[in-house]
C-alpha cells in the first residue's frame, strides 16, 4: 500500500506556501510608491514587511526611554528631575547615615546640596571614617616614633646612671598616686624627655637621704610634689 502523498510541483518543490518570488513581490509590494531612495534605505535595514518596521521602532523607542538626557546649566528645574531620577532623596534627613547625631543634619544637608544619591552618601561617609582611621594610624605611628626616640635619647644621656635613673622615676610616679592611664596622659602633653626628666627629680627630692626628719616628710612631699606640677 502506498503513502498517500502529494509531491510539489516544479515551482514549488518544498510544497511551501509561498514560494521565494511570491515573498519578493509581497515585499515589493509592502514598500509600492517609495521612491528609490527609500526604497533602498528599507532593503539596507533588512526590512522584509511593515511589521518589521514597527518592531525596530519599539526597540528604539525602548532604548530611548532608558537614556539620560543632559540639561543645559541654567536650567535648574531639569537637572532637580535628572537628579531625582538617577535617586537623589525628596528631602535631606532621607539620607541613612551612620555618623555621630550632632553632624549628622549638617552632613546631610551638604549632601542633598550637592546632589549625592543614598548610595554615594554611604560610600562617602565610609570612605571618610576609612580615611580617618589610616591618618590616625599614621598619626599614632609617629607619635610613638618621637616618644621612641625622646626615650632613648634620656637613657642616653644618663649613661651609667640610666638604671639608677630609672628607680627614680618610679618612685616619684608612685608618690603621684596617679593611675597608669594618668601619667601617660601626662606623658603625652609633656613629652617623653620632659617627663622622664621631671619624675626623676621628683624622685631624688623625695628620697629619705633628702627628707631630714620623718616630721617633716609630709610637708616636703607636699612641697615637692606642688614644684613638680608648676614646672609641668
Amino acid at each position: 500500500m502506498q503513502d498517500n502523498i502529494v509531491p510539489g510541483n516544479e515551482s514549488n518543490p518544498d510544497n511551501s506556501s509561498m514560494t521565494h518570488e511570491q515573498e519578493n513581490n509581497s515585499s515589493e509590494s509592502s514598500w509600492k510608491g517609495f521612491s528609490d531612495e527609500d526604497s533602498k534605505y528599507v532593503g539596507d535595514k533588512g526590512w522584509k514587511t511593515p511589521d518589521d518596521v514597527l518592531k525596530s521602532y519599539k526597540e528604539l523607542e525602548k532604548q530611548a526611554s532608558t537614556k539620560i538626557s543632559i540639561p543645559k546649566d541654567e536650567d535648574a528645574d531639569a537637572w532637580g528631575k535628572l537628579y531625582a531620577k538617577l535617586g537623589k532623596p525628596e528631602t535631606a534627613d532621607k539620607y541613612d547615615i551612620s555618623v555621630n547625631d550632632k553632624d549628622k543634619a549638617d552632613i546631610q544637608k551638604l549632601f542633598f546640596e550637592t546632589n549625592q544619591t543614598p548610595k554615594q552618601a554611604q560610600a562617602l561617609v565610609a570612605g571618610f571614617e576609612r580615611l580617618q582611621q589610616e591618618k590616625q594610624k599614621e598619626y599614632d605611628a609617629m607619635i610613638d616614633a618621637e616618644n621612641k626616640k625622646q626615650e632613648e635619647s634620656v637613657i642616653t644621656e644618663w649613661g651609667n646612671d640610666a638604671d639608677k635613673n630609672k628607680e627614680l622615676v618610679s618612685r616619684g610616679a608612685k608618690i603621684l598616686g596617679l593611675e597608669d592611664n594618668d601619667l601617660s596622659a601626662i606623658k603625652m602633653v609633656i613629652g617623653p624627655a620632659k617627663y622622664l626628666k621631671s619624675l626623676k627629680a621628683l624622685g631624688e627630692a623625695i628620697s629619705e637621704d633628702n627628707i631630714p626628719n620623718s616630721k617633716s616628710k609630709e610637708t616636703s612631699e607636699q612641697q615637692t610634689l606642688e614644684e613638680f606640677f608648676k614646672n609641668l
